[in-house]
């Protein structure tokens, strides 16, 4: 069984997949805690909840290994660093579960999703809905922002399965 993701601090994409067929899948979002004034104390009562839903996909299911777009950006430096944080707590989690990690680009992901390098959210969407048909009932009825970012998540297991690291 794979968990992939497509991190973020505010709302991660998640799916579990085994022999090639969805089981489950989600959005962990994080909420900022009005009571907290420091942005540094709100960074990290927010992977504390991120690292808290891992674990609780990973009860449930006996995961073999993940995959996960990597972090970069051209973004701000406020979403640089939020995503960084993302993956050092990605590392940690994944080595203190003995779990192996493969991060993989966002371009590769969305070429291997559409074959489109520059693909929108609603085009990897559509393929990914087009790939996993059992996704459709697991979304309906959930905003955009969960539902791209499921699709995301998959379009990250997709691309993990041109490499030799996922094998199911």
């Amino acid at each position: 069984m794979t968990l992939s993701l497509d991190p973020s601090l505010t709302a991660t994409g998640w799916s579990v997949i085994d022999k090639g067929k969805v089981l489950a899948c989600g959005c962990i979002q994080t909420k900022a805690d009005p009571k907290i004034k420091l942005k540094s104390e709100q960074d990290t009562k927010r992977i504390v909840d991120f690292l808290s839903a891992l674990s609780a996909i990973k009860s449930q299911y006996k995961l073999q290994n993940m995959c996960s777009e990597s972090p970069t950006g051209s973004k701000s430096s406020t979403a640089i660093k939020a995503l960084s944080l993302i993956k050092g707590a990605l590392l940690g989690w994944s080595h203190s579960n003995i779990i192996d990690i493969e991060w993989i680009s966002a371009r590769n992901s969305k070429i291997k999703a559409t074959g489109i390098v520059n693909a929108e959210k609603d085009q990897v969407y559509d393929c990914m809905i087009l790939k996993f048909p059992e996704i459709v009932s697991m979304l309906d009825k959930k905003n955009k922002v969960i539902k791209y970012a499921v699709t995301d998540s998959l379009s990250v297991y997709t691309a993990s399965k041109y490499s030799k690291t996922i094998s199911n």
